[in-house]
């Protein structure tokens, strides 16, 4: 295995770390417009770096794997040896140039946004700090320093999301994001665990480094866990037949329950509409380019363990199948615009894990890169029409504003377009790939095309929902707001406009064959995931069937919810479907949240209210700390009773306390 030595890795995530590090302390004394501006060009730089990265490794010979940087060893412990190393191969390349290039786009924007905002030294520190752990994340070697970025993105967007933590309820949802990512993280370190037991158990030498787990990775597939339910009382009989499981299934379903927290899935999805909270530039760094779709590339960068285990497989593509349904139902019925977007990026995420469920790796990175583009263009452009309301967010109390916003207008088409999956834009080249593979691939099912297809047809419909009455038909805007909306500040409209491009453009990286393209993003990532041989032969035939339907549904759902709610008797109709209780159940958004508090936040609050006042409260506070002081107390009153200061009462006790003497020792002669 060839690899290029670099000297510069380590200044791709570190520029955004010292510079993040520098406002944090001294932003405070300088004006605030400059702590925004380090914060950019710190981002720029670490842009022009990550370039020179991917050219450098562009122009390596064939055989080269990937350039790496060893910074230090970490730590060494028995056989195993963990190194602090970068590596950037072809996937790497992708990730660090959509963290640093749509980054460096959201940072810009910032600074119109947070203009105003007197804490944005703040902001934009945490915002530096968060882009650094990411691009430590995916720039990793071995999974230990990937934990730690996954561990950082974590610590950062808790921050990021509770930004205005002075309101409760902002900073409520801040801690929700960091416990419930808290859960996936605990499966995550199990995960790894568990691998290197199977490592020693296969007799390799111990090893968290990526490369060196694909190359023994073979020796881990015949590796099985044995599992028992415990065995009878006093006779030593299992109570249920012990039987094994895969110990690969078993890994792999580990690291993918911590990506089910990172990257929203289904059960560990609940925190992301709540991300909300935070300022919007934190959601469209958080939902687009960043945090969330670190579950997603780590379930890439170990596909070589995944498709060792065909049950591990089914779970991905199912559990993403049914979380993009669920979370497109749930945003049809949504008020608030940043939360459409919210459940839109769920559904979205649902649709990469299926691709990588059915062994369509690079059809998962695929959508994550066009994904990045138009999710971030459509949070900053949901933030511009906020910033020109003056923090308005009800999609019911807007309309008419595509006079009022004509940049932040055509942009956000351009980004409901892409999304809806409608021709030539980047997010239909895409999708249609993802429903080919689903359909089509060995691990893919009718089942899964079927669910996949449906939430095309409901994203078309939420999207356009959300476009029809934010900037179409007749104006609902407060009359005391109306007279102020006006266009963003050009940081803002440069930014929309630069993602509409790249959302608009970003499809034809991967132009498909039955279209007389090179399938060159395919092309790319072929080294990375050479060895996965579940897809089957293309038919262009059967490509070219499903890309007319997926045509199909996406116009007709656009079509569709265009013409009702653009209809003169929308709001009749509106009126008699909120009173249905479907409408209601998922306006409650199915009352999951509800759920959750029920099965698991009560029952654990009262066990801990039980353990505060029965534990800590009787037996260490009352008996073990208080306990002590009160029996002396108790003592230091009897003997008071002793200590009346009459002498002739001390002389009486001494005598018959001698006379008692006396008569034991006569006794005991």
């Amino acid at each position: 295995m060839n690899v290029f030595v670099s000297n510069d890795l380590w200044l791709i995530p570190l520029i955004p770390f010292v510079v993040g590090f520098a406002i944090g302390l001294f932003g405070r004394y300088v004006q605030q417009f400059w702590s925004g501006f380090a914060a950019c060009l710190a981002m720029l730089a670490s842009l022009v770096y990550s370039i020179k990265a991917v050219f450098l490794l562009a122009s390596t010979p064939a055989d080269v794997v990937h350039v790496k940087q060893h910074v230090w060893t970490w730590m060494t412990s028995g056989g195993l040896t963990i190194d602090f190393s970068l590596v950037v191969d072809q996937l790497t390349a992708v990730m660090i140039l959509i963290v640093t290039g749509v980054g460096f786009l959201i940072h810009y924007y910032s600074l119109g946004y947070m203009e105003h905002d007197h804490d944005s030294p703040r902001f934009f520190c945490q915002l530096n700090l968060f882009a650094g752990f990411m691009l430590l994340l995916v720039m990793a070697s071995n999974l230990l320093v990937m934990f730690v970025g996954w561990e950082g993105v974590g610590a950062c967007s808790y921050l990021l999301i509770g930004f205005y933590f002075k309101e409760s309820e902002k900073a409520a949802a801040g801690q929700k994001a960091f416990l419930v990512n808290r859960i996936g993280d605990v499966f995550f370190v199990l995960g790894v665990l568990l691998l290197l037991y199977g490592l020693a158990q296969a007799g390799l030498a111990p090893t968290l480094e990526f490369a060196q787990i694909k190359a023994g990775a073979g020796a881990l597939e015949d590796q099985r866990l044995a599992l028992s339910w415990g065995t009878a009382a006093g006779a030593g009989s299992p109570l249920v037949e012990p039987t094994s499981v895969g110990l690969v299934t078993m890994v792999c379903l580990l690291l993918f329950v911590g990506a089910t927290g990172k990257s929203a899935q289904i059960p560990l999805f609940v925190w992301l509409p709540d991300a909300m909270a935070g300022p919007t530039p934190v959601s469209a760094l958080i939902h687009a380019a960043t945090m969330v779709t670190a579950g997603v590339y780590m379930v890439c960068r170990l596909h070589f363990l995944f498709v060792m285990s065909p049950t591990a497989m089914a779970v991905i593509a199912w559990v993403g199948a049914l979380t993009a349904l669920m979370a497109g139902v749930i945003g049809l019925a949504q008020r608030d615009i940043k939360r459409v977007l919210a459940y839109s990026t769920i559904s979205q995420l649902g649709y990469m894990f299926l691709a990588a469920g059915v062994g369509a790796f690079a059809a998962a990175i695929f959508h994550l890169l066009t994904h990045a583009f138009f999710k971030a263009l459509l949070f900053l452009g949901a933030g511009s029409v906020i910033h020109g309301l003056k923090g308005e967010q009800d999609i019911f109390k807007m309309g008419g504003l595509r006079t009022k916003l004509p940049v932040t207008h055509l942009t956000f088409v351009v980004g409901a377009l892409a999304i809806a999956g409608v021709p030539p834009l980047a997010g239909f080249f895409s999708k249609d790939l993802i429903l080919y593979h689903a359909y089509s691939s060995r691990l893919g099912s009718p089942g899964l095309y079927l669910i996949a297809l449906i939430t095309a047809v409901l994203t078309a419909f939420y999207m356009f929902r959300m476009v029809t009455l934010v900037f179409w038909g007749e104006s609902r805007v407060d009359r005391a707001v109306k007279k102020h909306i006006h266009e963003s500040p050009p940081s803002m409209t440069i930014t929309l406009m630069f993602l509409a491009v790249l959302s608009a453009m970003a499809g034809f990286l991967n132009l498909p064959k039955i279209l007389k393209g090179s399938e060159w993003f395919d092309t790319v990532l072929h080294p990375v995931f050479a060895r996965v041989h579940v897809l089957g032969a293309p038919d262009h035939r059967l490509e070219g069937v499903l890309m007319l339907v997926s045509i199909l549904v996406a116009v007709i759902g656009v079509t569709m919810t265009t013409l009702f709610y653009l209809s003169p008797r929308k709001d009749e109709a509106l009126e008699e479907l909120e009173v249905t209780w479907v409408y209601r159940a998922i306006y409650r958004k199915f009352a999951i949240d509800e759920l959750y508090a029920l099965i698991v936040v009560c029952p654990l609050s009262a066990f801990s209210r039980f353990l505060k006042d029965a534990f800590d409260g009787a037996l260490i506070d009352r008996t073990l700390v208080n306990g002590p002081p009160r029996l002396l107390k108790i003592a230091g009153r009897f003997l008071s009773e002793f200590q009346s200061g009459d002498v002739q009462r001390y002389l009486l006790l001494l005598t018959l306390g001698m006379a008692a003497i006396v008569v034991y020792l006569i006794k005991t002669l």
